[in-house]
């Protein structure tokens, strides 16, 4: 069994639940299945959901039911919902020794981002790379290595919080940040990575450049990310950034560098 959740309410219309303090990939399936379990709970009831890092918040119609109804009915439903999971693994383990495995799930698909790398965008690539005693081109290559998976969605609409990073290129976002940091910029805090999606202030350090949008207004859903995705970073050329829509214009470049 998963460790006991704590749920409360923070005011009339908004239920927070907790699921611990670690950030973990079991910890954010696990809010995953929240979300799926509020859904089936609320009904119309639900007006919005924001998953993040080791919580859920559940935004309920007040008007359709009273807050102390939602967090009972909540909670009744995830305990329902953990043993009925505990039962399953129970009586559908597969026999020791058997070679039959699991069939892929929708959470094994993953999001493909081009990148260019190079420094003519990817501003802090080389002292990037100096931190850490690499070549530019490693500090690429270490990056589209991984698969991320999406911890949470904000700063921004479409902007996407992505972890874990390689320990190998661990770095600490920019003492000054930048005021202005183009659309489409793939960078690096601490142990997270993230894809600008718009021309916007930003700290962290930038590795390179996606000819992809991270949000559009008028597509459905407008954004390209969610909360639990799986990405993978590919590196491109120059010829091909461009032939995907990439831009090479710098606004901002000379702003605290």
């Amino acid at each position: 069994m998963k460790e006991t959740i704590h749920c409360e309410l923070i005011s009339e219309r908004n239920l927070l639940v907790r699921f611990g303090d670690t950030i973990s990939e079991e910890l954010l399936e696990t809010i995953k299945q929240a979300q799926h379990c509020a859904q089936k709970v609320f009904g119309r009831q639900l007006k919005d959901m924001i998953p993040s890092y080791t919580t859920l918040l559940i935004e309920f119609d007040p008007l359709l039911i009273s807050p102390r109804k939602a967090q009972l009915n909540f909670q009744k439903a995830w305990i329902k919902h953990e043993y009925a999971e505990l039962k399953s693994l129970i009586t559908e383990q597969a026999p020791a020794g058997s070679s039959e495995q699991l069939a892929p799930t929708e959470s094994d698909s993953c999001i493909e981002i081009p990148v260019y790398y190079d420094p003519s965008v990817g501003w802090d690539l080389e002292s990037v790379a100096e931190q850490h005693q690499l070549s530019w081109q490693q500090v690429a290559e270490v990056h589209s290595q991984r698969t991320y998976r999406v911890y949470a969605m904000g700063f921004a609409p479409g902007f996407a919080f992505m972890g874990q990073l390689d320990p190998r290129l661990e770095t600490p976002r920019k003492t000054r940040p930048r005021t202005c940091v183009p659309a489409g910029s793939v960078a690096i805090s601490d142990l997270q990575t993230a894809v600008y999606p718009q021309d916007s202030p930003g700290g962290w350090n930038i590795i390179g450049r996606s000819p992809c949008e991270l949000f559009k207004p008028d597509r459905s859903p407008a954004n390209l990310l969610k909360t639990a995705d799986r990405v993978r970073f590919k590196a491109i050329d120059k010829q091909q950034f461009l032939q995907l829509g990439g831009s090479l214009e710098n606004p901002g470049r000379q702003t605290h560098e």
